[in-house]
This record gives C-alpha cells, structure tokens and sequence, in this order.
C-alpha cells in the first residue's frame, strides 16, 4: 500500500485558510470592544500633565498537553515589555510614542531548544486639533467597525505570531498613516491614507502555529528520508518566495468612513481600497499545465490519471525541484465596502456590520487563482449582570458570491477535496467572565469558537486573579479539535496548559 501524507493538500488549505481567517472567520473567542480602541493602556503611569510615562511586563509558560512528533515544541515561553509616552506640548497637540520587547523560547521534547527576540517601536504619532478637524499623522493602530468580528476592520495588519495567544493589545500592527476627522455635529466625516502596504505578520517556519504544523514536515521528511528540514523550506515552504507590493505610495491604500448617532443608534458607512490581508500562492505555470493534462486524462474516463490532491501528494523532492519555484506567495487590489450600527436594547449591547468586497483571491481545481466578490455579515449582543457576569455571543456568516464549478468545493470526487473552501461559512463565538471576592480580585472566564460548517471548536478556559492593582496572575487551558481539514482541527496538537503573570507601571 502506497504511504500518503496529507502535506500538499494542507499547504493550499492553510494558504487559503487565513486569508478568509483575517477577514473575521471563526477567529477564534472575541470579547466587546469600543468603535476604536486606544493603543495598549498600562495600569498606571507616572509624570507631569504634560508628560506621562507608563507600560507593563507580561510573561507565560505554555506546555502541551498532547504531542505526537518530536519536532512540535512541548514548551514555549513568552514574554514581553512595553513602554509608552504621551506628551501634550500644547492644549491641541499630543504626541504618543511607545514601544516594546518580545522574547520568546521553546524546547521540544527532544530538547532542542530555539528562541527569537525583537525590539520594535510599536506607535509613533502626533494628534492636532484644529477645532472641527482632527488629525492624525505617524505609525498608529485605527479601527473601523463596531462589531466584535468585524468585516469592516480592514486598516491595519494583523499579528499571528502566537495566534490565539497573542496579546489583545497586539492583535492589530501599528503602520504608518495619515487620518483627517471632521466633526459635524452628530456626523464624522474621516479619510484616511496608507502609503505604504504592510503585510501580516506569520509565526515562524517550525513554529507551533506555522500554516505547515511541525507534525506536517516530519510526516513528509519521514517519506523521503534523504530531505532535511532546511530543504523542506526551500524547496515545499518557499517562506521568501513572496511578491510584496513594491514599497512605494503608488501601492498605498486609502478609504472613507462617514460615521454618525441618530435615534439611539450609532452608525457608519466606509469604503476602503486595499489590498487582500492574506498571500496566496501562484503556481509555476509549468505545475498548472502538468495538473491540467493529468485531470484532463481523469475526465476522458482513464484510469491512469491523479486527481489534483495525489498529484501534489505524490511529488517528490526531485519534482519539486523540477518546478521550484512551485508558487510564489502574491496579493491583489479589492475594494472594500462596509456598514455598522450599534445600539442598546434594554439590557443589551447590540452590534451588527456587513462588509462587500469587490474580489478575493481563490485557487481553481488546476491550482491557477480565480477572483471572486465576496460578503460578510455579522452580529453580536452583549450583557453586564449584576455588574459581575458579563456575557458575550456573536454570529458572522461569510459568502463567496459568484460561486461556479471551476473552484475548488467540497463536494465528494472534487479534484481537490478541500473544506475550508465552501460557499457559505457561518461561525459562532461566545465569551462568558465572571469576578467574585470582596474587591472582585477572582475573574474566571470561558471562551469558545465554534464552526458548524466544519464542526471544529476552541475551548479556553483561563482564571485571573488580582494579586495588586499592579500585578495580575492568570492560568488557563486551551483545547482545540476538529475534522483534519479545519480550522481548530489542523492545530488540534496544540492543546496547551498555560500560566502567566502582568506587572503593570
């Protein structure tokens, strides 16, 4: 009996995976936010009216608590500091400048240990205020949308180097833009301008949360033995094989968002032109044409043929070779339009946005990209009981307009059988926190994600504890599952008991 591996057909799922993902599909659990939240807040700080300095440590230990490979890291350590400056030289103007350090460490069961820091400057901006006009000018975070999967919610890049674990603060990477808001009354008239396009940031090759799971490359360096790590990168993964858009203003983005309150209801409509968050692969044309005539052979009813998902499993390391490059990672222009509204209900919070866009990228059935309109909708309620129980539920549904046969579905004897690619797409989230004790010093929470097209979930459930009004401890657990070609499921090896601790200054 022949050996599969479920490499190559995982590779096109997770390059097409986080590209719906970042849009704001089943993301994982989500809590309420504000219209647009402000950068990261320490607890306290210190200095003058005019000055004020503040930040915080945080650091976690995460083990696994299942692992099937002696390459996945069973042990990962995460910390990181941040510092912020906000300074009002003047009545109209203030400058904000803030920064931070991250170290992370890992160690497989083996023991190989691994480790990578960076220091980064994080927001750098000044505010004026000219009466009626705001604007903003530098490297900042700005939000657009209500809802808590937001369609709308587009500006900045997102941080996925620690999926689910990265800090809420750090969710959205600061970049440099230049934002005007003009007040009229009960109406907000706001332009904005990117010059320059700024990717998403993914974790590293070999990392945990990798879009090829280290069990992926070990199942493949178990086939062919001759092929090492290193050659996995450069021949399969390609990591710097990417097309960014050059940097230059001509490959900026820009968009306009009217927003306003009227009869209890705050609301906005925006356009954006942008480009697709996620890369996608394009595949050596080379590739494309052998796929084409092989399926071609399946359709005259020969036996003697691959559908698309054998012929990428059976590839050798010397075909791959032959093709290298097999793809190159590129993006694409789409326009973007959005509406939100939020509103109280008695009780309740409720939030609601839909965002068209006017193409995302998708693969055909012979690997070449097909552009497809696209639309999200989603809406959330949320409830404070008692002023301790706080209750969070949120519902997004995500539709490929346009759907036709040529792309990849997942209907049985599809040449490529891939889940993740599905007309419609709905996911729940749903988010519960209570606090307990005489100051409210005990908060435990339970979080979960839920997909019923593919049936996969996450479950965290984590316990915080105030130790000062400066120090905050917390312990939690993390369980994901799920079919193979999903979501949760692909990382349903990273199973993680977790525990950590914030020094806020």
């Amino acid at each position: 009996m022949k050996f599969k591996t479920p490499i190559f057909p995982a590779l096109i799922r997770l390059y097409l995976l986080p590209s719906l993902l970042l849009a704001g599909i089943c993301f994982g659990p989500a809590w309420a936010q504000e219209e647009e939240p402000p950068a990261p807040e320490p607890s306290f700080s210190s200095g003058t009216e005019s000055a004020r300095l503040g930040g915080f440590f945080n650091s976690n230990l995460g083990i696994q608590t299942y692992f099937d490979n002696s390459r996945e890291n069973i042990v990962e350590f995460r910390n990181g500091f941040f510092l912020k400056g906000d300074f009002d030289p003047r009545t109209n103007l203030h400058w904000t400048l803030s920064g931070r350090f991250s170290y992370k460490a890992s160690s497989t069961e083996e023991g190989d240990f691994s480790y990578y820091y960076q220091p980064e400057l994080f927001e750098a901006y000044a505010n004026l205020n000219l009466g009626k006009l705001d604007l903003k000018l530098g490297q900042q975070v700005a939000r657009w949308g209500r809802a808590d999967l937001s369609p709308t919610d587009n500006l900045n890049p997102a941080d996925l180097r620690d999926f689910i674990f990265t800090e809420p603060e750090f969710a959205k990477l600061p970049i440099l833009m230049a934002r005007a808001k003009y007040f009229l009354g009960d109406f907000n008239i706001e332009g904005i301008y990117i010059p320059f396009y700024e990717p998403i940031r993914m974790p590293p090759a070999g990392d945990n949360w990798f879009i090829m799971t280290p069990r992926m490359i070990n199942a493949y360096i178990q086939r062919y033995p001759e092929q090492t790590f290193a050659g996995v990168q450069d021949t399969l993964i390609q990591v710097d094989n990417t097309d960014y858009p050059k940097f230059s203003p001509q490959n900026g983005e820009a968009g306009l968002r009217v927003s306003g309150t009227r009869a209890g209801f705050d609301f906005s409509v925006d356009y954006l032109y942008a480009w697709q968050d996620f890369f996608l692969p394009h595949f050596n044309p080379d590739f494309i044409q052998y796929a084409r005539e092989n399926m071609a052979r399946c359709r005259a009813g020969n036996r003697n043929c691959q559908n698309g998902e054998e012929i990428l499993l059976d590839l050798t390391p010397q075909e791959l070779l032959f093709y290298s490059p097999l793809y190159h990672l590129g993006t694409n222009r789409t326009h973007i339009l959005g509406a939100d509204f939020s509103t109280n209900f008695r009780s309740f919070g409720i939030r609601a946005e839909a965002a068209f866009q006017e193409k995302i990228s998708l693969l055909n059935e012979d690997f070449s990209l097909t552009r497809k309109p696209f639309l999200q909708f989603s809406a959330g309620a949320d409830r404070l009981f008692n002023g301790r129980h706080y209750l969070n539920f949120q519902v997004m549904e995500s539709l490929i307009l346009n759907w036709g046969q040529k792309t990849i579905n997942p209907v049985n004897g599809a040449p490529i059988n891939i889940f993740i690619i599905k007309r419609s797409i709905p996911s729940l989230v749903f988010f519960f926190r209570t606090s307990f004790g005489e100051e409210e010093e005990f908060q435990p929470e339970f979080r979960a994600s839920y997909n019923p097209t593919f049936g996969d979930y996450l479950i965290n459930v984590l316990f915080n504890y105030s130790w000062s009004d400066s120090i905050k401890l917390v312990a939690g657990v993390v369980f994901l599952s799920g079919p193979s070609k999903s979501i949760f499921g692909n990382y349903s090896q990273n199973d993680s008991a977790y525990l950590g601790f914030r020094y806020s200054f």
